[in-house]
């Protein structure tokens, strides 16, 4: 954050603050993770959402904020592009279509934990097919690129 900060460009602040207002929330820090993502959500104009952003955020704004995600994406005024249509899937709970965007992109690990998260919430609703589906598209993925954690976790469930 240090880095971004010292820049003062949004390209670097931006990602710095989703990827650490994630982290924050993993660390039980939640209020410190809202000002972050408050401090990205600032009004951006019409301009694009930066693709660094592009799990972060949604997984974020997600735990943080719930069914007013999508409330404070439309105040941040980003661009419409495929990216900021991921996010926007993601945040409703349709991780299944913001995996299938990442697909179009081109963005594999995106890819790759949309389909994560996506198993997951199709396995607690009972979905086993559909949730074994995702995971094992996703964990096709994590041991290509040796991303043992992320095999490990789904190999769990």
């Amino acid at each position: 954050m240090e880095r971004a900060a010292e820049t003062g460009d949004r390209q670097e602040l931006d990602p710095a603050r989703a990827f650490a207002a994630r982290a924050l929330i993993e660390a039980g820090r939640p209020d410190d993770a809202r000002q972050l993502l408050a401090a990205l959500l600032v009004d951006h104009g019409g301009k694009p959402l930066f693709p660094e952003t592009a799990v972060d955020l949604p997984i974020a704004l997600a735990a943080l904020h719930g069914d007013d995600a999508v409330a404070l994406l439309d105040r941040a005024g980003f661009a419409p592009t495929r990216w900021e249509e991921a996010v926007r899937c993601w945040v409703t709970g349709d991780r299944v279509g913001a995996a299938g965007i990442y697909t179009r992109i081109g963005s594999r690990p995106d890819e790759a934990a949309a389909r994560t998260q996506a198993g997951r919430d199709l396995l607690a609703a009972g979905r086993t097919g559909e949730a074994r589906a995702q995971l094992d598209a996703a964990l096709a993925f994590w041991r290509e690129v040796g991303a043992t954690g992320m095999v490990r976790a789904i190999e769990r469930l």
